[in-house]
């Protein structure tokens, strides 16, 4: 699992960038609190959804690898002999049945 895919990180980036703004106190009296309760508010939101796409990312990697796994079972499984062949004319692959029909290892 990627950092970016666990919500402590962004926790961590939202600490570090609240701890920047605070650092510079210039640039903070050039924002009234109204204004800065504002943007943490709108970070707020901006991590939420952005927790939530990566919740909702994360369960369609689940189904997509649930679908690979039973596409490769068919296609290593299938009683009839399958390839793929790349536009040179290689076998980049075969599944189980045509390897024991030509008598080779996969």
């Amino acid at each position: 699992m990627s950092k970016y895919h666990t919500s402590s990180y962004w926790r961590d980036l939202r600490q570090r960038a609240l701890s920047l703004v605070y650092e510079q106190d210039e640039t903070l009296n050039d924002y009234s609190q109204q204004s800065l309760t504002e943007l943490m508010q709108e970070l707020s939101t901006y991590q939420i959804e952005l927790e939530i796409q990566n919740e909702e990312l994360q369960a369609s990697e689940n189904k997509l690898l649930i679908a690979s796994e039973i596409v490769t079972e068919l296609y290593d499984f299938a009683p009839i002999g399958y390839m793929t062949i790349n536009e040179s004319g290689y076998i980049m692959q075969c599944n189980l049945t045509l390897a024991r029909m030509f008598g080779l290892p996969r």
